[in-house]
């Protein structure tokens, strides 16, 4: 993760950070592909036993790319927004 104005190779800890964000890329060494040609493409994001999110990228079909999840670190709140 590179952080403007900080050292990338500091030992500072990511937990001191309030707002996390999960996307998902598809790596494209052989052409151009976006998620409506992957067969069986899904994601499932768990918290413990309970599920939080569950997808299947029919929404995104022609992106290569997506944030699929913005949570909040706040030990007072816990946020979760699906994007």
């Amino acid at each position: 993760m590179f952080f403007p104005g900080r050292n990338p190779c500091s030992a500072e800890k990511v937990s001191s950070f309030a707002r996390v964000v999960v996307g998902v890329v598809i790596h494209q060494n052989s052409g151009r592909k976006t998620f409506g040609e992957l067969s069986s493409a899904g994601l499932q994001v768990v918290e413990g036993y309970e599920e939080l999110l569950k997808d299947d990228f029919t929404q995104v079909s022609a992106s290569t790319a997506t944030t699929v999840a913005e949570f909040t670190r706040d030990a007072r709140q816990r946020g979760i927004s699906m994007g």
